[in-house]
């Protein structure tokens, strides 16, 4: 049995999963369809096992968010008048000045919200911060605007904002082009932020949380190294901090660009330097 939370019509589930014997193999995968939202699952749960958890993409999120919301109200008892619907897709844009505000939600502190993004590369958020960065220092909430205020900070701290390029917030398109010296720049800068704490904190550590947590585990490695990885097809980045056997912290940025080889592969070898790193003294 597969359930959607919250439910909603908005999506449609095809279930070919199979359900085998206790001592069975666990397997399963899903897709969803390319111009929609059905999603169909395939492969072997065993009986004995329990419930597993996924999170998956829609099409049109803003729909979704209409869409669910309506049903929500709805079987709450409230009547909802109309279908739901894209803002994008009405003619006749509503005038904000004339409508009256039905609820406030207040997001929690940037510095849980920065734990989300960065230990679970949540790239939705990334995306969202990126536009409200642009809100709040170029009063538009895009991606353009975003991006504007970034490559300020950027000049700011002596990163040549001509030779970066960024496209959107969560660094999924190919378009992104990005230096390990421009990101170690960055990660000096905040070494010496005032918020730096938070920043640190939100970053995954190896062999214990996030996106690393099974990576240089019995390593010295381990528990000490801390790093936001990147991925797309053919490229893998893992940048961060990570303290020597002197104690010396240091700062590190690894892109490995064009691989052909599996990505555990290059996987090992970042992790191999950062093992190498941990272990480092300036006595031998």
């Amino acid at each position: 049995m597969i359930e959607i939370d919250p439910p909603t019509k908005y999506v449609m589930i095809k279930n070919r999963i199979k359900t085998t014997k206790a001592d069975s193999t666990l397997y399963y995968d899903f897709s969803r369809s390319v111009d929609g939202n059905v999603f169909t699952f395939w492969g072997k749960f065993p009986i004995s096992k329990k419930a597993k958890t996924d999170w998956i993409s829609v099409r049109n999120p803003t729909l979704y968010t209409a869409t669910v919301l309506k049903e929500t109200l709805e079987s709450a008892g409230i009547s909802v008048g109309g279908k739901a619907r894209d803002i994008d897709d009405i003619s006749s844009k509503p005038k904000y000045s004339k409508l009256k505000t039905a609820a406030v939600y207040t997001s929690p502190p940037m510095s849980r919200m920065i734990r989300t993004v960065n230990k679970s590369s949540q790239n939705f958020y990334a995306e969202q911060l990126l536009k409200t960065i642009g809100k709040e220092y170029n009063h538009e909430g895009s991606a353009s605007a975003g991006i504007k205020s970034v490559k300020s900070l950027l000049s700011g701290i002596g990163i040549d904002a001509n030779g970066i390029k960024i496209v959107d917030g969560s660094g999924l398109s190919r378009m992104n082009i990005v230096t390990t010296r421009q990101v170690a720049t960055l990660l000096r800068y905040m070494r010496g932020h005032k918020y730096f704490k938070y920043y640190y904190d939100s970053l995954p550590v190896a062999g214990v949380d996030g996106t690393i947590r099974r990576r240089m585990i019995g390593t010295n490695a381990h528990r000490n190294l801390r790093a936001k990885t990147g991925y797309v097809s053919y490229v893998r980045a893992m940048s961060g901090y990570v303290t020597t056997a002197d104690g010396e912290d240091i700062i590190f940025s690894f892109i490995v660009n064009h691989y052909d080889v599996p990505t555990s592969m290059a996987n090992e070898l970042q992790n191999r330097i950062g093992v190498i790193l941990s272990n480092y003294s300036r006595g031998n």
